[in-house]
């Protein structure tokens, strides 16, 4: 294991903003600049993991550390939670098969992946698992219940038979499958097909949702497209599932993010801007539409619902309802990185984003440490203002370096 760092920056130039009598201030741990993608608050500690392996974590909201798994080959964390004694992490390690030429003088690399899950208890040693049954393999998600870990895997593992999305669990009789959603896609595509497969999973106290989109498909009506793809599938125990189709009469229907809020679940749809709320296995409710809120996560937090989008918050009091906002609504968090989820901890929310960004809520009346509190309006005129006199001296400096010269 790479060793830890303790280095926290304060980030003078990044834009807060008040919300209530909360302040935000932006830390940015030394050395981390890939995106966050989960975050878990257990054993008194706050813990986030980035798409590049990275894990950083903090046992005071103040003082941050940050490490790496050793291992061969690049590889990429997915999720992460406390099972009251160990941190458990799922992800993908990465393998190059080929480089696929797009247009000449142009190619990108196929990967080949195997699921991995990493087991650690204080994040000192890890414990690496790898899926060596299958031929590709990923994992996107772990569940624990009834003291078992249940993976949510995308596998390719006798093709095209049993290729498809799968949760995955493992007790003393050995590795139990089910199949939540087959590939119906019968060419002989190694790789290439189930890379295209997007898996987002959402939980909440009492089972969760799984959704599966394939690119292949989107932009084909409901009668064209195989009827696998493009839905959610919900549960309750993780191990029966049924599901919601995404993608209805429309060509362009998918859900742009599956999230849960208040032990509910919810999901933002791009056609006309609809936000959904799951009542139950069976049904579902209309929470808001054609308004482009464009949501990625939520949280309940001081008995409000806080939503986040790529660079804005929406605060929903008690006895508010959400199809009574607008865009007006949002409050403006950040312009210089995006927003991709929101956590609670040590009494506080934590938001993870883009390129390593955090920002931290502060309830301090004076807060020596922290930014200077602006209005999100007036920091961005005056970053804007800089940005034009910048292009407006370039331009002069030009033109006085071209005077020079004919004289």
């Amino acid at each position: 294991m790479l060793g830890k760092t303790n280095i926290t920056a304060i980030k003078e130039g990044t834009t807060v903003t008040d919300i209530e009598e909360y302040s935000w201030k932006s830390i940015k741990v030394n050395g981390v600049n890939s995106d966050f993608v989960k975050a878990v608050y257990g054993n008194n500690m706050l813990v986030a993991i980035t798409r590049d392996g990275t894990i950083v974590s903090t046992a005071d909201g103040e003082n941050w550390e940050k490490t790496r798994i050793e291992m061969e080959g690049s590889y990429e964390l997915e999720d992460i939670i406390w099972t009251g004694s160990q941190y458990i992490m799922v992800g993908n390690r990465k393998e190059i098969v080929t480089e696929k030429i797009i247009q000449e003088g142009d190619s990108a690399s196929v990967y080949k992946y195997h699921g991995i899950k990493v087991t650690s208890e204080r994040l000192l040693d890890f414990l690496v698992e790898e899926d060596e049954d299958n031929i590709y393999s990923r994992y996107y998600a772990i569940v624990e219940k009834d003291e078992k870990q249940i993976i949510i895997s995308k596998e390719y593992k006798d093709y095209p038979e049993n290729a498809g999305v799968y949760a995955v669990f493992k007790d003393s009789n050995g590795t139990l499958k089910k199949k939540i959603s087959k590939c119906t896609v019968s060419q002989d595509r190694i790789c290439g097909h189930l890379n295209d497969h997007k898996v987002v999973v959402a939980k909440k106290n009492s089972g969760g949702a799984v959704y599966i989109e394939d690119n292949h498909f989107i932009g084909l009506t409901s009668s064209t497209a195989p009827n696998a793809y493009n839905k959610i599938w919900i549960t309750s125990d993780w191990l029966s599932y049924s599901s919601i189709q995404v993608q209805n009469s429309s060509t362009q229907e998918r859900a742009f993010s599956v999230f849960e809020c208040k032990d509910s679940l919810f999901y933002y749809k791009d056609d006309y801007h609809t936000l959904l709320k799951i009542l139950n296995e069976n049904s579902q409710t209309t929470v808001s539409q054609n308004v482009a809120f464009l949501f990625l996560d939520a949280i309940y937090f001081n008995k409000c619902e806080i939503l986040v989008n790529g660079h804005n918050m929406l605060v929903i009091r008690s006895g508010e309802n959400i199809a009574d906002k607008t865009l007006e609504d949002l409050i403006e968090i950040t312009y210089d990185f995006e927003i991709r989820f929101i956590e609670k901890a040590f009494s506080g929310l934590y938001i993870f984003g883009t390129e390593g960004n955090i920002l931290v809520s502060s309830d301090e009346i004076k807060n020596e440490e922290a930014i200077a509190v602006k209005t999100m309006s007036a920091t961005k005129a005056l970053h804007d203002a800089k940005v034009y006199a910048d292009e407006k001296y370039a331009v002069l400096e030009a033109r006085i370096i071209e005077l020079e010269k004919r004289s």
